[in-house]
Protein backbone atom coordinates (compact mmCIF):
# COMPACT_ATOMS: atom_id res chain seq x y z
CA UNK A 1 0.00 0.00 0.00
CA UNK A 2 1.81 3.26 -0.89
CA UNK A 3 2.53 6.42 1.48
CA UNK A 4 -0.66 8.35 0.31
CA UNK A 5 -2.79 5.04 0.73
CA UNK A 6 -1.88 4.49 4.02
CA UNK A 7 -2.64 8.02 5.38
CA UNK A 8 -5.82 8.34 3.70
CA UNK A 9 -6.82 5.24 5.33
CA UNK A 10 -5.93 6.02 8.74
CA UNK A 11 -7.68 9.82 8.24
CA UNK A 12 -10.57 8.01 7.12
CA UNK A 13 -10.89 5.28 10.21
CA UNK A 14 -10.26 7.68 12.98
CA UNK A 15 -12.41 10.18 11.24
CA UNK A 16 -15.11 7.72 10.87
CA UNK A 17 -14.77 6.15 14.56
CA UNK A 18 -16.86 8.95 16.51
CA UNK A 19 -19.46 11.05 15.78
CA UNK A 20 -19.25 14.86 14.90
CA UNK A 21 -19.88 16.96 17.78
CA UNK A 22 -19.72 20.62 19.25
CA UNK A 23 -16.08 21.10 21.03
CA UNK A 24 -14.23 24.42 21.86
CA UNK A 25 -10.70 23.75 22.52
CA UNK A 26 -8.28 26.34 23.67
CA UNK A 27 -4.76 25.08 22.93
CA UNK A 28 -1.62 25.73 25.11
CA UNK A 29 0.30 26.14 21.83
CA UNK A 30 0.68 26.54 18.69
CA UNK A 31 3.45 24.24 16.71
CA UNK A 32 3.38 27.14 14.03
CA UNK A 33 2.94 30.03 15.85
CA UNK A 34 5.40 32.44 17.47
CA UNK A 35 4.53 35.74 19.22
CA UNK A 36 3.34 38.55 17.65
CA UNK A 37 6.02 40.79 18.95
CA UNK A 38 8.77 38.36 18.28
CA UNK A 39 10.32 39.13 15.25
CA UNK A 40 12.88 36.21 13.33
CA UNK A 41 16.35 37.53 12.83
CA UNK A 42 16.43 36.18 9.32
CA UNK A 43 13.34 37.98 8.21
CA UNK A 44 13.75 41.42 7.03
CA UNK A 45 11.27 44.10 8.17
CA UNK A 46 12.86 47.32 7.21
CA UNK A 47 11.18 49.18 4.79
CA UNK A 48 11.57 52.64 2.59
CA UNK A 49 8.73 54.35 4.22
CA UNK A 50 9.00 56.85 7.18
CA UNK A 51 7.82 55.32 10.75
CA UNK A 52 5.36 58.55 11.27
CA UNK A 53 4.11 57.86 7.48
CA UNK A 54 2.85 53.75 7.60
CA UNK A 55 -0.60 53.37 8.61
CA UNK A 56 -2.23 50.12 9.88
CA UNK A 57 -3.69 47.72 7.67
CA UNK A 58 -6.71 48.61 6.39
CA UNK A 59 -9.88 45.98 6.75
CA UNK A 60 -9.47 45.53 2.88
CA UNK A 61 -5.84 44.47 3.09
CA UNK A 62 -6.95 41.99 5.91
CA UNK A 63 -9.60 40.68 4.10
CA UNK A 64 -8.00 40.20 0.46
CA UNK A 65 -5.50 38.34 1.92
CA UNK A 66 -8.01 36.02 3.44
CA UNK A 67 -9.66 35.77 0.14
CA UNK A 68 -6.03 34.76 -1.35
CA UNK A 69 -5.23 32.00 0.90
CA UNK A 70 -9.01 30.46 0.06
CA UNK A 71 -7.36 30.72 -3.57
CA UNK A 72 -4.21 28.62 -2.39
CA UNK A 73 -7.01 25.66 -1.15
CA UNK A 74 -8.54 25.58 -4.52
CA UNK A 75 -5.10 25.50 -6.52
CA UNK A 76 -2.31 24.78 -3.77
CA UNK A 77 0.01 24.09 -6.94
CA UNK A 78 -0.64 27.80 -7.98
CA UNK A 79 -0.45 29.77 -4.49
CA UNK A 80 1.13 32.77 -4.47
CA UNK A 81 2.65 32.86 -1.41
CA UNK A 82 5.24 36.18 -2.15
CA UNK A 83 1.35 37.83 -1.91
CA UNK A 84 0.24 36.03 1.50
CA UNK A 85 3.57 35.54 3.72
CA UNK A 86 6.70 37.42 4.56
CA UNK A 87 9.20 35.84 2.60
CA UNK A 88 10.89 32.94 5.25
CA UNK A 89 8.23 34.16 8.27
CA UNK A 90 6.77 31.28 10.48
CA UNK A 91 3.47 31.95 8.55
CA UNK A 92 5.47 31.69 5.15
CA UNK A 93 6.79 28.38 6.20
CA UNK A 94 4.03 26.91 7.56
CA UNK A 95 1.62 28.06 4.36
CA UNK A 96 4.20 26.00 2.17
CA UNK A 97 5.04 23.13 3.78
CA UNK A 98 0.76 22.88 4.16
CA UNK A 99 0.42 23.26 0.36
CA UNK A 100 2.87 20.63 -0.98
CA UNK A 101 1.39 18.46 1.48
CA UNK A 102 -2.52 19.25 -0.63
CA UNK A 103 -0.60 18.82 -4.17
CA UNK A 104 1.36 15.98 -2.80
CA UNK A 105 -1.58 14.24 -1.76
CA UNK A 106 -4.31 15.64 -4.68
CA UNK A 107 -6.26 17.90 -1.82
CA UNK A 108 -8.46 20.72 -2.86
CA UNK A 109 -11.34 22.36 -2.15
CA UNK A 110 -14.20 23.09 -4.86
CA UNK A 111 -15.80 26.51 -5.30
CA UNK A 112 -19.81 26.22 -3.88
CA UNK A 113 -18.73 23.04 -1.53
CA UNK A 114 -19.19 24.04 1.60
CA UNK A 115 -18.72 27.67 3.79
CA UNK A 116 -16.09 30.10 4.37
CA UNK A 117 -16.98 33.18 6.62
CA UNK A 118 -14.17 35.58 8.11
CA UNK A 119 -14.95 37.74 10.84
CA UNK A 120 -12.29 40.73 11.87
CA UNK A 121 -12.61 41.54 15.63
CA UNK A 122 -9.15 43.88 15.25
CA UNK A 123 -6.31 45.85 13.95
CA UNK A 124 -3.77 47.45 16.04
CA UNK A 125 -0.28 48.69 14.95
CA UNK A 126 2.29 47.29 17.56
CA UNK A 127 5.03 49.47 16.14
CA UNK A 128 5.58 51.15 12.37
CA UNK A 129 5.60 47.94 9.94
CA UNK A 130 4.13 45.68 12.69
CA UNK A 131 0.53 45.30 13.43
CA UNK A 132 -1.61 42.64 15.35
CA UNK A 133 -4.92 41.58 13.95
CA UNK A 134 -7.60 39.38 15.87
CA UNK A 135 -9.91 36.98 13.75
CA UNK A 136 -12.62 34.29 14.04
CA UNK A 137 -13.20 32.09 10.80
CA UNK A 138 -15.87 29.62 10.24
CA UNK A 139 -14.29 27.33 7.68
CA UNK A 140 -16.56 24.68 6.34
CA UNK A 141 -14.89 23.73 2.86
CA UNK A 142 -15.35 20.36 1.82
CA UNK A 143 -11.78 19.09 1.47
CA UNK A 144 -11.42 16.92 -1.61
CA UNK A 145 -9.44 14.12 -2.62
CA UNK A 146 -8.95 14.44 -6.42
CA UNK A 147 -6.32 12.21 -7.64
CA UNK A 148 -7.15 8.52 -5.78
CA UNK A 149 -10.14 7.89 -8.63
CA UNK A 150 -9.62 9.96 -11.96
CA UNK A 151 -12.02 12.39 -12.54
CA UNK A 152 -13.88 11.55 -9.07
CA UNK A 153 -13.76 14.19 -5.52
CA UNK A 154 -13.41 11.88 -2.75
CA UNK A 155 -14.81 13.67 0.34
CA UNK A 156 -11.85 13.68 2.77
CA UNK A 157 -12.84 16.61 5.08
CA UNK A 158 -15.87 18.30 5.55
CA UNK A 159 -15.93 19.26 9.49
CA UNK A 160 -16.34 22.71 9.97
CA UNK A 161 -14.46 24.92 12.48
CA UNK A 162 -14.38 28.32 13.73
CA UNK A 163 -10.61 29.26 14.26
CA UNK A 164 -9.98 32.56 16.71
CA UNK A 165 -6.49 33.69 16.04
CA UNK A 166 -4.00 36.51 16.43
CA UNK A 167 -2.45 37.47 13.23
CA UNK A 168 1.07 39.45 13.55
CA UNK A 169 1.33 41.27 10.13
CA UNK A 170 4.45 43.26 8.68
CA UNK A 171 4.66 45.59 6.45
CA UNK A 172 7.24 43.75 3.40
CA UNK A 173 8.19 46.13 0.08
CA UNK A 174 5.01 48.38 0.38
CA UNK A 175 2.57 45.69 1.02
CA UNK A 176 0.91 44.21 4.35
CA UNK A 177 1.61 40.43 4.56
CA UNK A 178 1.25 37.90 7.55
CA UNK A 179 4.29 36.83 9.27
CA UNK A 180 2.84 34.69 12.43
CA UNK A 181 -0.20 33.07 13.06
CA UNK A 182 -1.62 31.97 17.25
CA UNK A 183 -4.59 30.04 17.09
CA UNK A 184 -5.97 31.24 20.88
CA UNK A 185 -9.04 28.75 20.35
CA UNK A 186 -11.22 27.03 18.14
CA UNK A 187 -14.73 25.25 18.22
CA UNK A 188 -15.42 22.32 16.06
CA UNK A 189 -18.35 21.05 14.40
CA UNK A 190 -20.32 24.77 14.68
CA UNK A 191 -20.09 28.40 14.05
CA UNK A 192 -18.79 30.36 16.98
CA UNK A 193 -17.75 33.60 15.43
Amino acid sequence: MSHKARWWLALVLTGCTTQPTALIVAPTHSSFATPVNRVESDVSTTTSLSPDLVSAPTRRDVLALIDERVVCGRFPEQCNFERLGVPGSPYDRELRALMKERVDFGLRTVVGKGAFRPTLSSIRMMEPGVAEVTTCVYDALVLYDTETIPGVHIVFNDRAISIFSTWSMQLHQGRWKWFSEIVTRYAIERDAC
